[in-house]
């Protein structure tokens, strides 16, 4: 497949996915390797299974490929946001 195609694959489904909402949450524990106590979570992201975005390194991959694009022309960034802190979390949405 020609690269150019396959970007625009890959542009097409990143907005299917974040337009369905179709990213989903993980969570991995964190365990203490001498008590085997879980003593957190890890928060994972994905996409859904099968997609060419199933994996997490796909998604970052697009996602700082689309930020050097908004970064290169000037323009805005879109609406969509994240990591968020604690208290930002509870007073805002991650899609408007």
């Amino acid at each position: 497949m020609a690269r150019s195609n396959r970007v625009a694959m890959v542009e097409n489904e990143f907005e299917r996915v974040l337009d369905d909402r179709l990213l989903r949450t993980v969570f991995q524990p964190i365990v203490r390797v001498d008590s085997g106590a879980v003593v957190g979570y890890e928060a994972l992201i994905r996409g859904p299974t099968g997609s060419i975005l199933e994996s997490p390194e796909a998604l970052i991959k697009e996602a700082y490929r689309r930020t050097a694009s908004w970064s290169s022309t000037g323009s805005r960034e879109p609406r969509r946001a994240g990591p968020l802190s604690r208290p930002a979390w509870h007073r805002t949405t991650l899609f408007s």
